[in-house]
């Protein structure tokens, strides 16, 4: 017999779409936590592969799909269309491919991995060696002769690949994806929140094709260490003229319950926020506090003076990332941010 167990904030309806519902079968949990974070990078990836489909469509002048673009073109046709899609320059109208950290690949990286997870894998570890191996010739530089070889790869092997269609890629993304966040380092919970944020740019490129009043984004692959703390989430926001704004989501647990703690708890929050603001003065302060029956009255006192609290009412060793309504106040708060 199968027991969903949903924790606190969650509901009972459909528990297969909740974060942090775990899977308990005859006593034992069989909880696969980060599968469910790692589908919402895949997902991501949705947007990205369109814009290669509408790439593809845009070279060879035709409205099929991708896959049948892949199944029908020539080598060289192949190359022309893989090296349209590395050309792309503007950013800001760029989607984004994210690593199994919640980190956005540069869009010539984010070429790369697309193209070579579709013909193979290892790609950092084996096919960048091999293709670093490769003599130059004449004017040919080291991206002309990754785009030849994933060409190449994708050509000869296409009739044993056989399906180019966003259902089977992503699946393959998904097994790519979870190689990269075994070899991320941090903490699950830090993990989890860069996720959440890197989920909130995605919905507003889908929704709206660009990154709002700003040309583009970049979220740290590791804390921003800001004098003697670190600040576990980060992102920059890039200006069209280059100047930078910081956005901070400092993620606070805490396993013991309220009481006392809550005031020392906001108190360190506080100083650590000043730290932030003396340096980066037009900073963005949001939070990720998770704590089981935290004081009220701190929340709302840290949420009228910050961006956002983002507050979940659960032990930490039990918080498997954003449900679906606190992802809904992640993609606005980066609404806000950008619109």
């Amino acid at each position: 017999m199968e027991v969903i167990r949903n924790i606190p904030g969650m509901t009972k309806d459909s528990p297969e779409n909740k974060p942090y519902s775990e899977l308990i079968v005859h006593g034992v949990d069989f909880t696969h936590a980060r599968l469910v974070d790692l589908t919402k990078l895949a997902d991501q990836a949705a947007p990205f592969y369109s814009w290669i489909e509408r790439e593809f469509q845009s070279h060879f002048h035709s409205g099929k799909t991708l896959h049948e673009l892949i199944m029908d073109s020539s080598l060289d046709d192949l190359q022309k269309a893989i090296s349209r899609c590395y050309m792309a320059q503007d950013s800001g109208k760029l989607p984004k491919l994210f690593d199994g950290g919640g980190v956005p690949y540069k869009h010539l990286e984010a070429c790369f991995f697309m193209f070579a997870w579709i013909a193979r894998d290892a790609a950092v570890q084996r096919l960048k060696p091999l293709i670093s191996s490769l003599p130059k010739k004449g004017k040919q530089g080291s991206k002309e002769l990754e785009i030849e070889v994933l060409a190449n790869l994708i050509f000869h092997y296409k009739s044993n690949i056989k399906f180019f269609e966003w259902p089977v890629i992503r699946e393959v993304t998904l097994q790519r994806l979870e190689g990269s966040r075994r070899a991320k380092k941090g903490s699950a919970i830090e993990l989890y929140a860069r996720t959440a944020l890197s989920t909130g740019f995605s919905y507003y490129f889908k929704t709206r094709g660009n990154y709002g009043k700003y040309a583009d984004f970049e979220i740290l692959d590791k804390p921003l260490k800001v004098r003697n703390r670190s600040y576990d989430v980060a992102a920059w926001l890039i200006k069209n003229d280059g100047t930078k704004k910081l956005l901070v989501l400092p993620v606070k647990t805490r396993e013991t319950q309220g009481g006392g703690h809550a005031h020392l708890f906001s108190r360190d929050i506080e100083q650590a926020n000043i730290d932030i603001i003396e340096i980066y003065p037009d900073a963005v302060i949001a939070f990720v506090v998770i704590a089981q029956n935290w004081s009220q009255h701190e929340l709302d006192s840290l949420e009228a003076r910050h961006e956002h609290v983002f507050y979940f009412d659960i032990n930490p060793n039990s918080f498997f990332g954003f449900d679906d309504e606190s992802q809904i106040e992640m993609n606005k708060l980066v609404e806000r941010l950008l619109g």
